[in-house]
């Protein structure tokens, strides 16, 4: 195209569009009204190939029909408003935009696969240093604990309810397929979404609103089954949207939600003293109704008892029976001594529906803790039906005076 004169002044972007080969005279300018930036003919350069130039005076507040490139430039502006109906979806890393549907703004992270929902969700780059050496898979959504650091990244592994190792420090579900050795993202908090939450990849059933814990059975596995014990409980979330293929998981870490130590009941209000006998004397008992305990639980009783003297040798009993008498109780410990504070510990390991282990019974110790010359004792008690705990003492003379201060019952 020829050298051409025109009116000085703002065109817009279909203008230099469609006018690639125009030919502007020597010092003849031009400006593109979108940026403001101009080009300056030289007689022989065609306009498509000249250089834009200058900082311009405004950016167009609407009507734009291409973006606005400031090169490594930054902006500066009182306030940002994102249009809420934006038809053009960045998909770059470091691209924003406004989801209308979570009402809130969605930042393409590294790697471009995940999408971070600002304000609503957590995620955390973490370096897969599975012990399996297994790649974390964002269609299994496992369940990772941090093991360390390296790289000045969180170093995790595949969680597991089995134990306080392998379940205390679970952060979060993987939310993007990571090689193992390589670094990736997980979700701390908010949602993991596009996943298979019907519960059949753990051959379970899961519905809307499920509470989600961390699988006692498979590492990394969720379940909808709350683990029992001796089992950690790990809530890990809950089912927002049980689907096949576009389910979602609200993802919700609590390593506190752990009724590993629970009180099932306790009486601390002192008892009636006991004096002018020596026989062993029911002072304190507890109601354990049938099936609160099963097997794998075990149980543990404390009880304290304070006498008047330490002149002539005492004894603090625990019983367990099925009413709430001395008759027919079986002996579950006995603690011995001279001595004005008792305090006494003893765990039953419920093996079967028949069979609660623990220390000898007749063993003294104040505990069954730690090592013991005594063998252990297989008592026959059916948590299936109503228990009684009992707590009982005998004086070592009948001048004595006792006070029971308190019986508690736990649960493990």
């Amino acid at each position: 195209m020829a050298n051409v004169n025109i009116k000085l002044g703002y065109k817009n972007a279909a203008f230099f569009a469609a006018n690639p080969t125009l030919v502007l005279n020597v010092g003849q300018l031009i400006y593109l009204e979108q940026t403001g930036t101009y080009k300056i003919g030289d007689g022989v350069t065609q306009l498509s190939a000249l250089a834009f130039l200058g900082s311009g005076s405004f950016v167009p507040y609407t009507g734009a029909t291409s973006d606005v490139n400031l090169g490594e430039f930054g902006i500066q502006l009182g306030n940002l408003e994102f249009d809420n109906t934006p038809t053009n979806i960045p998909t770059n890393v470091g691209s924003v935009v406004w989801n209308d549907s979570d009402g809130t703004l969605d930042l393409k992270l590294k790697g471009g696969n995940v999408t971070l929902q600002i304000g609503q969700e957590q995620v955390a780059r973490i370096v897969n240093k599975t012990a399996t050496n297994i790649t974390l898979l964002e269609s299994n959504y496992q369940a990772v604990r941090v093991t360390g650091s390296q790289g000045q990244r969180l170093k995790v592994d595949l969680a597991l309810a089995t134990n306080d190792l392998l379940s205390a420090e679970t952060i979060g579900l993987v939310t993007e397929t990571i090689l193992n050795n390589q670094e990736g993202f997980i979700t701390t908090s908010g949602l993991v979404r596009n996943i298979n939450t019907t519960g059949s990849l753990q051959s379970e059933t899961w519905l809307d609103g499920d509470i989600l814990y961390l699988s006692p059975t498979t590492a990394g596995n969720i379940t909808n089954v709350k683990p029992t014990s001796p089992n950690r409980i790990i809530v890990l979330g809950y089912v927002v949207y049980a689907h096949i293929t576009q389910g979602t998981i609200f993802v919700k870490v609590d390593t506190s939600f752990e009724d590993y130590v629970k009180v099932i009941s306790k009486d601390i209000t002192d008892s009636a003293a006991l004096t002018g006998t020596t026989a062993i004397t029911l002072m304190k008992s507890i109601l354990i109704p049938a099936n609160t305990y099963t097997t794998g639980d075990i149980v543990k009783l404390l009880s304290r008892a304070i006498r008047n003297t330490t002149t002539g040798t005492s004894s603090n009993l625990f019983y367990v029976n099925t009413t709430n008498s001395l008759t027919g109780a079986t002996l579950v410990g006995t603690q011995t001594s001279a001595s004005r504070f008792f305090g006494m510990e003893r765990n039953l390991h419920i093996k079967s529906t028949t069979i609660s282990e623990t220390l000898n019974v007749s063993t003294t110790a104040s505990n069954d803790l730690g090592l013991q010359t005594s063998d252990r004792a297989n008592l026959n008690i059916d948590w299936g039906v109503n228990q009684y705990i009992i707590s009982a003492f005998q004086n070592a003379a009948v001048g004595d005076s006792t006070v029971m201060s308190s019986l508690i019952i736990q649960k493990y």
